[in-house]
């Protein structure tokens, strides 16, 4: 007695992943942070960038940004790092097809990375010397 195999035709790979274009836009969005980063950073290296004071973002305290040519080094440096991640996160989010949320999560890490050095007292902080032992830098006055 012979049994008979009978197979179904493999369905042939779609070359275009996904419907959306949510990783194109997340890696270009975290890409241009980079670039932006870059420029900042090379402007405090070699420039004078002044102070940002947003008073009512934070209530009671508001935030205080300033930017050294250290801090640009540093910001400079992480947006250097920003621009092929974006460029690579494109493929890779398409390829894996990932969601809104770590499409969304990845520009936001980028920004608060970049924006973390800025602060005052942040390279101290993460170099540890002349750390504020509260971990809040005062805003000068």
């Amino acid at each position: 007695m012979t049994a008979a195999l009978t197979t179904a035709a493999a369905a042939p790979p779609n070359a275009v992943h996904g419907t959306g274009f949510g990783s194109i836009v997340a890696g270009v969005v975290t890409s241009c942070l980079g670039a932006v980063g870059v420029w900042v950073g090379l402007l405090a290296m070699f420039a004078t960038v002044r102070p940002l004071h947003v008073g009512w973002l934070v209530p009671l305290s508001g935030v205080y940004l300033a930017l050294d040519p250290l801090g640009g080094f540093f910001v400079a440096l992480t947006g250097g790092v920003a621009v092929p991640v974006g460029l690579y996160a494109i493929g890779y989010a398409r390829r894996e097809h990932l969601g809104r949320v770590p499409l969304g999560v990845l520009p936001v890490f980028v920004a608060g990375a970049r924006h973390r050095l800025r602060a005052p007292g942040a390279r101290q902080r993460v170099l540890g010397v002349g750390a504020y032992p509260s971990g809040i830098a005062p805003a000068p006055s």
